[in-house]
């Protein structure tokens, strides 16, 4: 976890556009916002269909959310030459201690490390936006692996799969990694580095319902 208030390691840092900084209140005159903090996650080198994640373990009743979302950055140096698609996001949801869970994958694009325009550096076709809805209906039908429409990328889909029979509504692990992909009509089978900033993971609360 870096903190990006002042920060000196990552000095091109920028906020993802529309990201909304939480207020910490200390009385009823005095605010400030809080600092802003995001995940990067490094892969150097990272051979033909392997990968490399972290994990965060946390509880919350998914019955209450109707979407979770993440922007996402990701830059390589040049000297690698990874293009776009060649790797991709992955998350996975699912309880604690089973091997059962859902994973959801989303292509990357990559952007240059000296990119200025925030909308460049946060570009919608790397991020998350998965509606829960989608995943119930997965299992409704019995499915093991289904597409669905990127709201925030033209033609751009996200792949969930279904390993076992994961159930939501408990302890949860969420795994966000990074991923060089095997199933590419050009795959070059070479290793790929590349750095993710990962920002604003938020869950979105469901509409209530009419009375």
């Amino acid at each position: 976890m870096v903190n990006f208030q002042n920060c000196i390691i990552f000095p091109n840092y920028v906020s993802p556009p529309y990201s909304r900084k939480e207020r910490r209140y200390f009385s009823s005159r005095a605010s400030r916002n809080t600092n802003e903090q995001a995940l990067v996650l490094c892969a150097d080198n990272l051979p033909d269909g392997e990968e490399r994640a972290v994990i965060r373990e946390f509880y919350f009743d998914i019955q209450h959310y109707q979407r979770l979302q993440l922007s996402v950055h990701a830059e390589s140096p040049l000297i690698t030459n990874t293009r776009d698609g060649e790797t991709e996001l992955f998350v996975r949801l699912g309880p604690i201690s089973n091997s059962d869970y859902f994973e959801v994958t989303i292509p990357l694009t990559i952007r240059q490390i000296d990119e200025k325009d925030p909308k460049r550096i946060w570009p919608k076709e790397n991020a998350l936006n998965l509606d829960f809805r989608d995943l119930g209906l997965i299992q409704l039908k019995g499915l093991r692996e289904y597409k669905v429409p990127n709201p925030n990328g033209d033609g751009i889909q996200l792949r969930i799969k279904v390993v076992g029979s994961p159930n939501l509504n408990s302890e949860m692990i969420v795994m966000i990694g990074i991923r060089n992909r095997v199933i590419l009509p050009d795959n070059d089978y070479k290793s790929k580095s590349i750095c993710l900033w990962l920002n604003d993971l938020r869950l979105i609360r469901a509409a209530p319902l009419d009375p």
